[in-house]
């Protein structure tokens, strides 16, 4: 990677594009679509509000010594889960998707200048403690990544930092935040990826058709 400018891309190497064939500058599918985003602001409010209800429960079956609240409470806690699981699967899905329509020249970012996979922006996820870490690679990355392709292809969104950063605090800080904070980020990054993307397959429509020979 060129150390003289930080939008670069990183050069390429033998194995740099090895898990897609697509012409640099392009991606290899369209941007992700709302959907796995409006599931995990669901799942995730679902789990924030059960657990929560669930929790309540138990403390006052406790403190009133009311074993059936408690059974009843119990049944809340594994909901809440249920809820949790199904918030993390859908979370892993939009990031596969998100990353995959990444143009591979451009999966990196500064506090990890290797090359990063779809899998391995996923998989990374899952290693205990070092997930903390890997969160806080792909949050802050995301808008890393579409600040340099905003170089090549100007659009209209504004940065996404600021929310990348509470969403990284929530996680950390204050949980019941997260669903809807990381909502809010996801659904800012599918703005801005799609307009790059449209602008884009609009600027090369263009320059093929000037290229066409009239007659």
């Amino acid at each position: 990677m060129s150390t003289g400018n930080p939008y670069a891309a990183p050069v390429a190497s033998s194995v740099y594009r090895v898990d897609v064939n697509v012409p640099p500058g392009a991606s290899a599918r369209a941007p992700v679509g709302p959907l796995l985003n409006r599931l995990r602001l669901v799942f995730g409010t679902a789990h924030v509000i059960v657990g929560a209800v669930a929790v309540g429960g138990m403390v006052a079956g406790a403190v009133a010594r009311n074993m059936e609240l408690l059974r009843n409470s119990s049944f809340g806690v594994w909901a809440s889960l249920a809820f949790f699981f199904a918030w993390a699967l859908v979370d892993i899905l939009w990031v596969h998707r998100f990353w995959s329509w990444i143009p591979p020249e451009h999966r990196y970012t500064s506090m990890w200048p290797r090359y990063i996979s779809p899998g391995t922006a996923c998989g990374l996820l899952f290693v205990p403690l070092f997930s903390l870490y890997w969160m806080i690679v792909l949050y802050l990355g995301y808008d890393e990544i579409l600040d340099r392709l905003q170089v090549e292809v100007p659009c209209s969104r504004p940065p996404a930092k600021t929310l990348a950063i509470l969403t990284i605090l929530s996680f950390l800080v204050f949980w019941p935040a997260a669903p809807l904070v990381s909502y809010l980020l996801a659904r800012r990054l599918e703005e801005t990826a799609n307009e790059i993307h449209w602008r884009r397959t609009a600027t090369v429509a263009r320059a093929t058709a000037s290229q066409v020979p009239i007659g």
